[in-house]
C-alpha cells in the first residue's frame, strides 16, 4: 500500500511528485497531505479554474469586439433606411414631386393598397390625382420606427384644410436602401371618440 498518493495532474511539478510524506509543497495549486495508514486526503486547488475564467472573459470580449462593427453597421443601415422613407414621404405626399421622389425606389415597386395602381408608373398617377385634387393636402409624421428592411411611419394626413383628417400607418420595403414594397391602414379620424387618449 503506498505510503502517500498526490494528484498527478498534467501540470505537477517534479517537486509535487518526490514531495515526502506530509510535507508536499504547494507546487502550481497541487497540494498533497497523506492520513494514517496510507489513506490520503488531496485537494487539487488548480489555477485551472482562474484561467478558464480568463479565457471565457477573453472570448466574450473578443466577440464583443467581433460584433460591435456588424451592429453598429446594422444601426446605420436602420437609421439610413428610416431617413430614406422620412425624405421620399415629404417629397411625394407633401410637395407631390415625382422627381424626388422617383430617386428612392428600386427597381420596382408593389403596391398592396387595394385602391392605388401598382408600380412606379402607378405611383406617379397618384401623385398627379393628389396635385389635381387635393393640392394642399399634407401628411405629418408622428413617429417613425425601423426594423430590419422594414420602415413603420403613423401619420397624420389631411387631404382638405379644416377637416380632421386621417390616421394612417404605413409600412415600407427597402431593398439596399430602396424602397421596393408598401401596404398601409387608413382610419378616419372621428369627430368623437369613445376616450381622450387621441389617435397619435
Amino acid at each position: 500500500m503506498l505510503s502517500c498518493a498526490m494528484l498527478v495532474a498534467p501540470d505537477i511539478t517534479a517537486a509535487a511528485k518526490n514531495a515526502s510524506v506530509g510535507r508536499e509543497p504547494l507546487a502550481r495549486g497541487v497540494v498533497g497531505k497523506c492520513a494514517a495508514g496510507g489513506k490520503v486526503w488531496h485537494r487539487y486547488l488548480s489555477h485551472k479554474g482562474a484561467v478558464m475564467r480568463s479565457l471565457v472573459l477573453g472570448l466574450i470580449g473578443l466577440f464583443s469586439l467581433a460584433i460591435s462593427p456588424a451592429l453598429a453597421a446594422d444601426a446605420a443601415t436602420l437609421e439610413a433606411n428610416k431617413k430614406a422613407v422620412l425624405e421620399f414621404y415629404d417629397a411625394a405626399l407633401n410637395r407631390k414631386d415625382f422627381d424626388a421622389a422617383a430617386k428612392y425606389f428600386g427597381p420596382h415597386y408593389i403596391q398592396h393598397n387595394p385602391t392605388a395602381p401598382d408600380g412606379i408608373e402607378g405611383f406617379k398617377n397618384f401623385l398627379g390625382f393628389l396635385r389635381e385634387k387635393f393640392p394642399d393636402s399634407r401628411s405629418e409624421i408622428k413617429r417613425a420606427f425601423a426594423d430590419g428592411d422594414y420602415v413603420i411611419v403613423h401619420v397624420h394626413s389631411v387631404r382638405e384644410k379644416g377637416t380632421r383628417g386621417r390616421a394612417i400607418v404605413d409600412i415600407f420595403r427597402l431593398e439596399n436602401g430602396k424602397i421596393v414594397e408598401h401596404w398601409d391602414v387608413v382610419q378616419e379620424i372621428p369627430e368623437k371618440a369613445a376616450n381622450n387618449n387621441g389617435m397619435f
